[in-house]
């Protein structure tokens, strides 16, 4: 992009997994012109989000990780919000309701997904 005179010309969207995302790489990226990276969030409660992305890899604090690299280099995040699991009672709604308006200043979509 640099040598056919791109850069910052155009934006992207990304999309990001949070174990995985660092400051080198959100450096790369807002270098890119990157505007947005999409993560599969999801819940904001270890238990369920180790059940539903069976994933040793994944967690709440990664998560809360991603989005923190992400303010600092001033991208913003999406992510999708998932309730209604059979064995998801108040308190796993609420650390979930609590995770998200937390970082609601930069979320720039939320998509809210109802499980039956």
């Amino acid at each position: 992009m640099k040598q056919a005179k791109m850069l910052g010309k155009i934006s992207f969207m990304v999309l990001g997994r949070s174990e995985t995302f660092d400051d080198e790489m959100a450096k790369l990226l807002k270098e890119l012109n990157v505007l947005e990276v999409a993560f599969g969030f999801e819940v904001g409660d270890d238990k369920i989000l180790k059940r539903i992305k069976n994933s040793q890899f994944i967690s709440v604090e990664k998560n809360k990780k991603a989005f923190e690299t992400c303010k600092k280099y001033g991208i913003l995040a999406t992510g999708g919000i998932m309730m209604g699991f059979p064995e998801e009672g108040h308190k796993e709604v609420m650390r979930t309701y609590n995770f998200f308006k937390k970082y609601s200043d930069l979320i720039n979509k939320q998509n809210l997904i109802m499980v039956f």
